[in-house]
């Protein structure tokens, strides 16, 4: 975990120049601006409903609503915060919000606007698209947690989380964000993050990859949108009658935590990838299904094939659970790389076999003038860019994570008030 001894804008200018945004939360569009100015994507998506679902009479509020809770204060304080003039209504506030967002980047054609929740828009979005997800939408902890693990296989292997008020308490009085305790839960699951937050108040949070964690540019998946079949297809359940068309939601480059494809109840179901040649495989990922049904694959075998009729089991799964979307798939590594042609996953035990993705690795020829140097090479370059820096920043022991509550602040002038000793 790193502390940033200065603002957002600091930090934003570190980034590197280019590549696809997301903003989750957009409101007037002041923060799109600021992305557009400092970091200069290629592409920038505003995903914003622009709309808020009351359950009660605006103009009329109760004392309690079951889903906001003191309606009369919410009313009071968000007329307050999004300057809503009196005896409007906040979703016409709103809907003239999103008409001036629209006005605001009509001719800026990396902009695309989504007006939509993120949870309506993610899934069109292929995995592995963005460089950068900003969250700053709906500060409650459900609403936080579900961007994070939604949005999480939609950032490239080396994408970076940001976000906005990484603090107990926000505009509203009274009011608790969920934003800590979702970043920590997210951080303890999928443990494979570096946490850097900022001098504010408010802070802004950033979560990286750490470098033993990501896939480099030396590595290539080649499974993704080769040919596949499986031994059957459900009448219930799958998505398509015919095993080969039904296979190719395994392979094709996308991760819900749903299935991708679904075999009927048989003896060891199996899905199986044609690679199109032998390759030298370093590694195969495979994303389950999530919910009550994951366990239907603790007892998955994988086996390896040149010609898909001599087959050689490389993993064995022991009935143990496994993820996926949720940040801890299932990881088998080759020291050294076994080569094959097929892969094939298989169940050991009678029931339907239902998974997420299938990825499978190959290390790209590193002596090619063309092929890229991995991304990260000790630490990740955002942190050295800190480094290099005229700006201080201090690290703080991993271990203080789960207990911090953001009750203390560093200065800006780099002085400290109340930081407890570590």
């Amino acid at each position: 975990m790193y502390y940033f001894l200065a603002g957002r804008d600091a930090f934003l200018r570190l980034l590197p120049k280019g590549g696809r945004w997301a903003e989750i939360g957009v409101f007037a569009g002041d923060n799109a601006s600021r992305l557009l100015e400092l970091c200069e994507p290629s592409e920038l998506h505003l995903i914003d409903p622009w709309f808020f679902n009351l359950d009660f009479d605006w103009f009329n509020p109760p004392e309690w609503s079951p889903l906001f809770g003191d309606a009369r204060r919410l009313v009071r304080q968000l007329s307050s915060w999004a300057y809503i003039p009196k005896g409007q209504h906040v979703n016409e506030h709103f809907d003239r919000l999103y008409q001036d967002v629209v006005q605001k980047f009509s001719h800026d054609p990396r902009v695309t606007i989504h007006r939509a929740t993120s949870a309506a828009v993610a899934s069109t979005f292929p995995a592995q698209y963005f460089d950068f997800v900003y969250i700053d939408g709906d500060h409650r902890y459900e609403a936080v947690r579900r961007d994070l693990q939604l949005y999480d296989h939609k950032l490239t292997e080396q994408g970076m989380f940001l976000g906005d008020d990484f603090c107990e308490h926000g505009v509203f009085e009274n009011a608790e964000y969920g934003v800590i305790s979702a970043v920590n839960k997210f951080m303890k699951r999928t443990g494979e993050r570096t946490l850097i937050l900022n001098h504010e108040i408010n802070s802004f949070f950033a979560l990286i990859r750490k470098p033993d964690t990501l896939v480099s540019d030396d590595e290539r998946n080649i499974a993704r949108d080769q040919p596949a079949r499986q031994s059957s297809t459900s009448v219930w359940w799958s998505y398509h009658h015919e095993v080969t068309e039904e296979a190719r939601g395994g392979n094709n480059g996308t991760i819900t935590g749903c299935y991708g494809f679904h075999t009927d109840y048989e003896y060891r179901p199996w899905w199986e990838v044609d690679l199109g040649e032998i390759y030298p495989i370093t590694r195969i990922r495979v994303f389950n299904r999530l919910g009550a049904t994951a366990s239907r694959a603790n007892n998955l075998e994988i086996f390896a094939s040149s010609d898909a009729q001599s087959w050689n089991k490389v993993h064995s799964n022991g009935g143990a659970q496994f993820g996926g979307a949720d940040g801890l798939p299932l990881m088998v590594e080759f020291v050294p790389p076994r080569s094959a042609r097929f892969v094939r996953l298989q169940l050991d035990s009678q029931d339907f076999l239902h998974l997420d993705e299938v990825e499978v690795y190959i290390k790209t020829d590193s002596s090619r003038s063309d092929a890229a140097a991995p991304r990260f090479r000790g630490v990740p370059p955002v942190i050295q860019a800190m480094i290099d820096s005229e700006i201080s920043f201090i690290e703080i022991n991993d271990a203080l994570m789960p207990n911090y509550h953001h009750k203390w602040l560093i200065r800006s002038d780099g002085s400290t008030r109340g930081v407890p000793a570590f």
